[in-house]
């Protein structure tokens, strides 16, 4: 009994550790916005950190329209990202500069599950 109970807190522990709803919602949404731009106060715009979650979502899906490439690609990119790696627009870079390393702090499980949710969630109906 005591085996099964402490199984299904592994196994709880590990599904919250991945949830890359959560993951991002928690990490990301601090710098980006998830409302559409049109979506946006004009105070709201003003104090933006970084490109909304939509836009960064959209130009990396149109790089990378497989699901597996793109995880590849986001689960890399936040953990070191680089200039020569974004695929965002130059002037979104100018704009609001590099993202730091946020995925450092990561697994390499919980950068793969925060890819997924963006890939399969985040601009899609």
């Amino acid at each position: 009994m005591k085996h099964k109970i402490l199984l299904s807190l592994l196994v709880a522990c590990s599904l919250y550790a991945t949830d890359g709803k959560e993951i991002f919602e928690n990490s990301c949404t601090a710098c980006h916005q998830m409302k559409m731009g049109w979506q946006l106060t004009s105070q709201e715009k003003a104090q933006l950190k970084a490109p909304l979650a939509f836009g960064i979502t959209k130009h990396v899906r149109d790089v990378f329209p497989n699901e597996k490439q793109f995880v590849e690609f986001v689960s890399s990119y936040i953990k070191k990202p680089t200039r020569v790696q974004a695929k965002c627009r130059q002037f979104a870079i100018d704009k609001f500069g590099l993202m730091p390393p946020i995925g450092a702090s990561m697994s390499q499980e919980e950068r793969e599950a925060v890819a997924k949710y963006m890939f399969n969630n985040i601009g899609r109906k």
